[in-house]
Parts: C-alpha cells; structure tokens; sequence
C-alpha cells in the first residue's frame, strides 16, 4: 500500500515485498465505484491555489532541487530560485499546459545532469526534468507531480526519483478503470472522492507508470489534499 499523504516523509519501514503482497491479494479486476450523488466535481481549480504563490512555489522547488540536484551545484541553483522574478503565465496553449505551474520563473538553467542516471534538470521559466539533455518542453513538472515523485515511499517502491515520459492527456476508458484501481487499492481512498483530470506516463528508466493528477470532489472526505497526483504500479510499456 503506497501512502496516501503527499508530503516528504520520513522512512516508515514499508517495502516493495508488502506493498506487491497486498495487490496479488486483491487481484487485478477493475473496481467499479460510481460517484455518489453527495459528491460533485471538486470546485479546486488546479492552478490557482496556495500551491502557486510565488514563497510557496519557490519552496517546492527548493524540495526537488536538493532532492536531485548533485550536492556541489544544488546551492548555486537554489540561490538563483530563491532570487528569481516570479510572472503569470499567458492563457494554455495544450492540454498539457492546463496544469502546468501558472507562476514561471525568469530564470534558465541550463540542463544538469542529477544524481538519478540519465536524468537532466533544467530550469526555463518552468522546471524541467527528463531522460534526454537538453530536456523536452513537454516533460515540466507541477506542485503535485513534484510533492508525489520526491515522497520517501514512492522512490523506494520505483527505485529513483521518476521522470515524466509523456505529457498530460485526457483519460480514457482504460485509463478511468487502472484509476479506480490505484486510487481504492494502492492509496486506500474511495476513487468517487476524486476526479481524475488529467493522466501522463512517468518511468523510472525500465518501466512506464500511469500517474493521476487529482482534484478531491465538494462533499468528499478532507484528510487528503484537494489536489493529488496517484501512480499506479502497474507497468505499462
């Protein structure tokens, strides 16, 4: 079972072994929850929320940065964040765009190689971080993506801190049943708590990952933040 919390989180003594004994005890059929009629689609929309102040974006960046960055260049970069301009960013132009962070820095860093092989981070007006150098524009990271991939009991599951290898898109069919499944079965909340906005493929350099960003319906319990992104451990390379 992964942690339901997403925050940075100190070891807690779950390991891959348990977490893989629990899903061949539930098996892998589809749950098929309907939204009950109490809960309405959240009224959070993904962008604009605390997450995205400036202070509090720049500290979430500062979390990923000494997370990934080598410690010998981590406090060059961190200075320039911390002094960083911080502007809105122009209407979408993708559906990818949707939720990507709405504050960019005016900054560019150039690309660096991490401490996690073959991953690059750079830093152009949004954070980037992907297998190939120079990283693609389509591989930025928001505040949920980030607060998930760095949390301590996803990177010892996955091995390393992933890397997104896709860029957000619709849900299908498919993709709403592996949701439920991730949601009720790897995070123990009730997948009609949340609708899935939006789904992208992470890797951590051998296998692909669905990860769900997620925004908690009106009605819903509140012991998990309204915005959330769900990784499911199902390989689907």
């Amino acid at each position: 079972m992964k942690t339901p919390v997403l925050s940075l989180l100190s070891d807690s003594g779950e390991g891959v072994a348990s977490r893989r004994t629990v899903l061949r005890l539930f098996g892998i059929a589809a749950i098929g929850a309907a939204i009950p009629q109490s809960l309405r689609a959240g009224t959070y929309p993904w962008t604009t929320s605390s997450d995205y102040t400036p202070s509090v974006w720049k500290e979430r960046m500062t979390i990923f940065v000494r997370e990934v960055v080598p410690n010998d260049v981590a406090p060059a970069v961190l200075r320039y964040v911390s002094g960083a301009r911080c502007v809105t960013a122009s209407s979408p132009r993708t559906f990818s765009d949707q939720f990507a962070s709405p504050v960019r820095f005016v900054l560019r860093i150039e690309p660096i190689a991490t401490r996690y092989e073959d991953c690059t981070f750079e830093i152009d007006e949004l954070p980037y971080y992907d297998r190939m150098n120079p990283c693609r524009r389509t591989k930025d990271l928001n505040a949920a993506e980030i607060a998930r991939l760095v949390d301590t009991s996803e990177r010892r599951y996955y091995g390393v801190i992933m890397s997104p290898c896709s860029e957000r898109r619709a849900l299908t069919a498919d993709d709403r049943q592996l949701y439920e499944r991730t949601a009720a079965r790897e995070y123990r909340v009730d997948p009609a708590a949340y609708t899935p906005q939006y789904v992208r493929n992470f890797t951590n350099g051998k296998d692909s990952y669905l990860g769900f960003g997620v925004t908690r319906n009106d009605g819903a319990p509140s012991q998990l933040p309204p915005k959330n992104v769900f990784l499911s451990s199902f390989d689907v390379s």
